[in-house]
């Protein structure tokens, strides 16, 4: 008897522990299933928010022509001048991806026939204006007019931004950029979206000038190594020892501070600048898959004006505010309310890849 009695205590207990199994083998499919449905649900929101984003900046963004108002400028060095671009028009402006350009189309003196100029964006993306930044070159037509003769209140045609010279935001392998001269603007507009999107990405910044004058936005610069803990900014003055390093770029320098070539390169200068630089990263064994090169040739392209664009003018609203700044120094002044009148259209920059 005793036998049998534990016999069916022992059946009992087993029976149970199967019920208790199962019950929680459907508890946690239960709740397996809650966190998919979760998942799921989130995954569609996410997707709602990017259809809805995508729909919102192809509504913003312009195919033609669009009016800025220059609202101020800004002496980033020497030779170097950054102008505040507002739409005239006030609407809000789309999402650009940091490192693509504007493409102005401008009347110059003297000549009928409009002239098209890409220039960088040198700000990260707002939907209140662009900043593009323009190095002096009294030989060069478009640079010679937008230093002496765009003031604030100057009304331009712009494009929308375009161009490849981006990064791409779904890799986390590091970013080493190669800047000369004015080549540092589309570094600087990805490098401040890096900050604001507190992106933990590490980013080298190689800015090669001729001299301390002719270096742009260094307060600037200090301030964004200052807020993003992976950013490193070394600079390289080609005829003084006032800096990181003196010289020209070599492999010794870039081995000295990144210590291996596991990075993502990109190189923004001149054609002779990007030119050398491909054959110094084929030296050191840098893929042709991990650089992208960008080349500011000060190209100009002359287009046939309609007869409505010839006669075409926009007048300023008088009660427009506008302050004309020296980064340098911090001084402000007041900008002159001369008026000038320019047109722009789209025309995308070119990238390259190593090849």
């Amino acid at each position: 008897m005793q036998l049998i009695g534990a016999l069916l205590v022992s059946f009992v207990l087993v029976y149970f522990g199967f019920l208790a199994a199962q019950l929680q083998r459907q508890y946690l499919s239960a709740k397996q299933s809650d966190e998919l449905s979760t998942q799921l649900l989130k995954a569609q929101i996410e997707a709602a928010n990017m259809l809805k984003s995508q729909r919102e900046e192809t509504r913003l963004a312009w195919n033609s022509f669009r009016d800025f108002q220059v609202h101020g400028t800004v002496n980033e060095a020497k030779n170097i001048t950054s102008l505040y671009l507002y739409p005239h028009d006030r609407k809000p402006l789309p999402r650009f991806q940091p490192g693509q350009s504007l493409t102005l189309r401008l009347i110059l003196p003297g000549d009928d026939d409009p002239v098209e100029r890409n220039l960088p964006v040198s700000s990260s993306p707002s939907p209140d204006f662009y900043r593009i930044t323009v190095e002096r070159n009294n030989n060069d037509p478009v640079s010679h007019y937008l230093h002496t003769s765009v003031n604030p209140h100057t009304i331009l045609k712009v494009g929308a931004p375009r161009g490849e010279f981006c990064i791409d935001t779904t890799l986390f392998r590091p970013l080493a950029m190669i800047a000369e001269g004015i080549g540092i603007a589309p570094f600087v507009s990805m490098i401040e979206e890096a900050v604001e999107s507190n992106s933990r990405r590490s980013i080298t910044l190689f800015y090669s000038v001729q001299n301390q004058d002719e270096h742009a936005m260094p307060h600037h610069l200090k301030s964004l190594e200052a807020q993003y803990c992976n950013l490193k900014v070394v600079t390289i003055f080609r005829d003084e020892d006032a800096c990181d390093y003196a010289g020209p770029m070599t492999v010794e320098l870039l081995r000295s501070v990144l210590h291996s070539n596991n990075f993502d390169f990109y190189v923004c200068g001149s054609n002779d600048m990007v030119s050398s630089t491909k054959t110094l990263l084929r030296r050191w064994g840098v893929s042709r898959w991990n650089l992208t090169t960008e080349i500011l040739d000060g190209s100009i392209r002359k287009t046939a004006a309609t007869e409505d664009e010839s006669k075409a003018t926009t007048t300023v609203p008088a009660q427009s505010t506008v302050m004309s700044a020296d980064r340098r120094d911090g001084k402000t002044s007041g900008a002159s309310p001369t008026t000038k009148t320019a047109k722009a259209t789209a025309l995308a920059p070119t990238a390259t890849s190593l090849s």
